[in-house]
């Protein structure tokens, strides 16, 4: 509508401006937005205009939902009234309450059961993030807590990486009372989690009959820029595995677990950026 001009020259903005009373006194940034602001609503030119502006509206709108909220000032072809009815359906508090709705019922109906090729951790914590962003748009501000809550109790995965993630971050007030922070963590531990697993699952193939060699996991933490994970077998023990050639730090720790050393498992990213890791096996 500020690109349209009506009668007089004016813009067609006027019509649909919030204020209903002109309001003249106030300081403008061009002569375009002076005229807007303190042209007044009624009168002959006024109606000529407000019907333009319906007919641009029906045009816009007839052939969508929309229409329905505006047909009732067809007769009258007043575009006014119908803006506001558009406005009021649209940003008012009953569409804020629909999209809040819409909000808390998909991180409701979300549930995580591990990786899937069709839903990973990363559609699941997608969820949340747009539905939190829906729900700020809408006023509501949800505490960091209630997030991390919201987060966990939809994670049906029961492996231990999982159980071990989940634990850790209910007794860690870092990862309790930050989305990202729980979400970073959990991320970390079930890529870990899922790495262990596909090298269990080698070497237990490669090995059947002769006795087993494979990672038993037990426990990941990340904190402070630490990732550490503990076996169930023996007293850990680290070896420096450095990041070369373009590898991975879970494409390094995969390599390591299949080289069948006897040693205990523990990996950490040190401080110094070195990255390191050890093997647990069961040599039986």
């Amino acid at each position: 509508m500020n690109a349209v001009k009506g009668k007089d020259d004016i813009p067609l903005a006027f019509v649909i401006r919030e204020d209903a009373v002109p309001q003249p006194n106030q300081v403008f940034q061009s002569e375009h937005h002076r005229l807007i602001a303190i042209t007044p609503l009624q009168g002959l030119e006024y109606e000529e205009d407000n019907g333009r502006v319906f007919d641009l509206l029906k045009s816009w709108t007839v052939n969508s939902h929309a229409w329905t909220w505006m047909r009732a000032y067809n007769n009258v072809r007043n575009g006014r009234q119908a803006w506001l009815a558009l406005v009021q359906h649209f940003e008012g508090d009953a569409q804020r309450d629909r999209v809040k709705d819409q909000a808390y019922t998909s991180i409701a109906s979300a549930k995580y059961y591990g990786e899937k090729k069709r839903f990973t951790f990363e559609t699941y914590v997608t969820i949340h993030q747009d539905a939190y962003a829906d729900l700020e748009q809408s006023g509501e501000i949800i505490l960091e807590e209630k997030r991390v809550r919201d987060l966990l109790s939809n994670i049906k995965d029961n492996s231990p990486a999982a159980n071990a993630a989940k634990g850790t971050i209910l007794t860690t007030p870092t990862l309790r009372n930050s989305f990202a922070n729980a979400v970073t963590h959990l991320s970390t531990t079930l890529q870990l989690g899922q790495a262990m697993q596909d090298n269990h699952n080698i070497s237990s193939t490669k090995t059947q009959g002769q006795g087993s060699s494979y990672v038993h996991m037990l426990v990941v933490t990340v904190e402070a820029g630490v990732v550490e994970v503990e076996t169930e077998v023996g007293t850990s023990t680290l070896v420096i595995i450095p990041r070369s050639n373009g590898e991975s730090y879970l494409q390094k720790i995969k390599s390591a677990c299949m080289m069948g050393d006897k040693s205990p498992l523990k990996i950490s990213q040190a401080q110094d950026g070195r990255q390191t890791a050890a093997v647990t096996t069961d040599g039986q």
